[in-house]
């Protein structure tokens, strides 16, 4: 079975890095953040070039969508914190303070509020230091760089974005190819952890549940290989809920349910 072949044991080997693969990181802003005085002072780079030739990985790099723009009261703020807490090692700038409260959080609990509430979209920007960036690239979404900084880190640092209308990359349906992809990068950042079955069961109830409520708005019939990843999943999660229970056990009786309802309403 695909699912079978394609994540077996749920352990991924070491990737290493090509040109063609790091230029994906492309698709977003990166700033080096190098302290001076009470402030990091924001240089924009190259993040494929940055790899290659910078070897402090001490270094900050902010990462944002595309026309992002760091403010000084941001970079103040940034400076503030890191410098008071030398070992934070990575800071989410919220764009939705009610959605994501600022403060020191456990990233592990972050994660799953992330994966539960589908938040992704709500962080306007990450800062992580820069071993965190390269370890974990390439990047194509703004949500793997989230990980990057989440996922090797007891603990983040949320801010408020200073920003009056701060940019955020859109949410964009998510496709059968990147629940598969994104969950073998899950499967191989989290591998040395003791937490790795909690991170991969918020990822796979999340976006199990997303790619199944796409079908029921766009499809007649659950696709095989959505039904296929579904059964094979299900024996890794635990059910929460009658409905999850019904969607891990019997996905297609849960599919016609739906889609009765949609059609009654």
């Amino acid at each position: 079975m695909e699912i079978q072949t394609a994540l077996r044991s749920g352990e991924q080997p070491e990737r290493t890095f090509t040109r063609d693969a790091r230029s994906s990181a492309q698709l977003f802003q990166c700033y080096a953040l190098r302290p001076a005085a009470d402030r990091f002072t924001s240089t924009p780079v190259d993040f494929s070039s940055f790899i290659e030739n910078e070897a402090n990985g001490n270094l900050f790099l902010l990462f944002a969508p595309s026309g992002f723009s760091p403010s000084e009261g941001l970079l103040n703020a940034a400076f503030s914190h890191c410098d008071a807490r030398p070992e934070l090692s990575c800071l989410l700038v919220s764009t939705d303070p009610q959605a994501l409260r600022a403060g020191l959080q456990p990233s592990l609990a972050l994660f799953s509020q992330f994966a539960e509430q589908r938040l992704w979209a709500k962080v306007g920007a990450v800062i992580m230091r820069a071993e965190l960036a390269v370890t974990a690239a390439p990047f194509e979404q703004m949500q793997e760089i989230i990980w990057a900084g989440l996922i090797p880190t007891q603990s983040v640092w949320v801010l408020e974005a200073q920003a009056k209308n701060p940019v955020s990359a859109p949410e964009a349906p998510l496709s059968y190819q990147q629940f598969m992809a994104h969950y073998e990068k899950l499967t191989r950042l989290t591998q040395l952890l003791p937490e790795r079955k909690s991170y991969r069961q918020s990822y796979l109830r999340s976006n199990l549940q997303q790619l199944f409520h796409q079908e029921v708005k766009t499809q007649s019939a659950l696709s095989p290989r959505l039904r296929d990843a579904i059964r094979y999943y299900a024996e890794f999660l635990p059910a929460k809920t009658v409905r999850e229970r019904l969607l891990l056990k019997n996905p297609d009786i849960y599919f016609t349910l739906l889609k009765y309802k949609k059609r009654s309403s």
